[in-house]
C-alpha cells in the first residue's frame, strides 16, 4: 500500500520527492536507487537519483526537518546512505559488529571521552547513530543495545521541545561565558554538549530550517527559547 503524504510542512520539493519515490516503489519494487537515475513524473524528466542523494546529505548535515525524516522512515526500504540491494542483508551483523567495537572501547578506556581523539570511525559512527535515534529510525533491539554502552546515548530525552528549550539556555550561557554572539558563530565552532562537540552553526542553521521562515515546525515555546540568545535571527 502506497503510504500517504502529509504535505504540513513540507516544502513542494519534498513532496515531489516523496511522490516520485512512491512511483519508483511501486514500479521496481525497492527504494535502491543508483544515483544518476532519473524517471518520468508527470510530464517531465525527474532526477530521482540526485534528489535522493540531496535529502541525505541535508540528514546527514543536520538540516532535514522532522516532518520529512519520518515521512522517509515510512517508506518501506527507505534507508540513510546508498546501499545496494545486495548488501542490505549483511547491515544487521555489521551494525551489531560495531556496535560490539564501541561497547570494548567503552570497557577498556573507562568511558568514550577520548573517541574523538582515538577513532573518528567509531566517533563518526556513534553520532550517526544518534542521529538515527532521534529520527526514530533504529529499531528497539538496536536502541537498547546502543543505551546500554554507558556514555553512548545522553540520558536528556532525544525528542521534544525540552531539548531544544534546555540547548538554548545552556548554548546562551557558553556565549556569555566566551563574550560571543550568534552572529559571529563561524564553521569551526564547537559547543560541548550532552557528551559530544556540536557543530554549532550546523545546529543553528538546523534550528532556523525548522523556524517561522523555514518548515515552521518548532513550538512557540521553542522559538522564544532561541530568540533569547544574543544576536539570534531567523
Amino acid at each position: 500500500m502506497t503510504p500517504t503524504t502529509t504535505s504540513n510542512a513540507l516544502t513542494k520539493t519534498q513532496t515531489t520527492l516523496l511522490r516520485a519515490l512512491d512511483q519508483w516503489a511501486a514500479t521496481h519494487g525497492n527504494l535502491d536507487i543508483p544515483q544518476h537515475a532519473t524517471m518520468t513524473l508527470g510530464d517531465e524528466l525527474y532526477p530521482i537519483g540526485r534528489r535522493v542523494h540531496g535529502i541525505r546529505r541535508r540528514y546527514h548535515d543536520g538540516l532535514l526537518s522532522r516532518q520529512m525524516q519520518a515521512e522517509l522512515i515510512r517508506r518501506p526500504g527507505w534507508a540513510w546512505s546508498a546501499t545496494k540491494a545486495s548488501d542490505r542483508n549483511e547491515l544487521p551483523t555489521r551494525w551489531a559488529a560495531t556496535r560490539d567495537e564501541l561497547a570494548t572501547y567503552a570497557h577498556e578506556h573507562d568511558g568514550l571521552s577520548e573517541l574523538r581523539k582515538d577513532s573518528v570511525r567509531l566517533h563518526s559512527w556513534l553520532l550517526r547513530q544518534r542521529k538515527a535515534l532521534e529520527a526514530g529510525a533504529l529499531n528497539s533491539t538496536q536502541e537498547r543495545s546502543l543505551r546500554a554502552i554507558p556514555g553512548a546515548v545522553p540520558d536528556v530525552p532525544q525528542r521534544g521541545p525540552e531539548r531544544t528549550i534546555r540547548f538554548a539556555q545552556d548554548l546562551s550561557a557558553w556565549l556569555d561565558n566566551h563574550h560571543r554572539d550568534i552572529s559571529d558563530i563561524r564553521t569551526r565552532d564547537r559547543f560541548p554538549w550532552d557528551g559530544t562537540d556540536v557543530a554549532l552553526l550546523k545546529r543553528v542553521l538546523y534550528y532556523r530550517s525548522r523556524g517561522p521562515e523555514g518548515d515552521n515546525s518548532l513550538t512557540p515555546e521553542e522559538i522564544t527559547a532561541l530568540e533569547q540568545l544574543h544576536g539570534w535571527t531567523w
